[in-house]
């Protein structure tokens, strides 16, 4: 991937799996700590944690788990919606890329990061990371990888596609979640056997036709 940077070192990426991880682990806090502070108010006659002596602080306790719980949810969606911001203006800068090289990529796969969209017409593959990056879609390989593959990939499970003869030869997808399994990718990796079947193509008198250039005019702000 030396002529595209890796797009799990992308900041907004990065920032926004610390806020994701940051408010869960705010919110599992907050649980944990509303236990016993809850147990205290719920069960006064149990004398296991003194409740004639701690009930002020288990309703200061009891606040501060609500407060904790709200600030890590907030948290997390806010680190959510920025990430998504920034993965949309790169997935419009890829389709100014195909448009400006007559590459309609009109079919976008879900939930996958880095953002993958297709021309299945004439062939070509795009992804949206950090730079975008536009291949040709044959031949490719597609593999499902562990955790700790040594193929330069992400440290948990992800997907495998190999470009042999181009350059970078190998790219790599995950499931566009925070914490991948195995199980996750296998699943995406068949998908993505179906999206890039050679055997399958789209021809434009199959259905109505996108013009690239007229959807990115409509998108930008008027």
């Amino acid at each position: 991937m030396s002529e595209w940077r890796d797009p799990w070192q992308w900041s907004a990426y990065r920032r926004m799996r610390r806020g994701v991880k940051g408010g869960s682990l705010l919110q599992l806090a907050a649980l944990l700590a509303f236990l016993p502070a809850g147990w205290i108010l719920m069960m006064p006659s149990d004398t296991l944690l003194r409740p004639e002596l701690h009930r002020t602080g288990a309703w200061i306790t009891l606040g501060l788990c609500i407060a904790a719980l709200l600030i890590g949810m907030r948290w997390s969606a806010r680190a959510q919606a920025a990430f998504e911001v920034a993965r949309d203006e790169q997935v419009m800068a890829l389709r100014e890329q195909a448009a400006a090289a007559a590459i309609d990529l009109d079919i976008e796969i879900a939930d996958t990061y880095p953002p993958l969209l297709l021309s299945r017409r004439i062939r070509k593959v795009g992804f949206a990371g950090p730079n975008c990056l536009i291949l040709p879609m044959d031949p490719v390989e597609v593999l499902s990888m562990p955790a700790g593959a040594k193929d330069g990939g992400p440290p948990y499970p992800h997907v495998t596609l190999r470009f042999a003869g181009s350059q970078p030869e190998c790219v790599f997808v995950t499931p566009e979640v925070i914490e991948t399994s195995l199980g996750q990718v296998e699943i995406l990796a068949e998908k993505l056997r179906d999206q890039l079947d050679p055997r399958v193509s789209w021809d434009r008198d199959q259905g109505p036709g996108i013009d690239m250039a007229a959807f990115i005019e409509s998108m930008r702000p008027r």
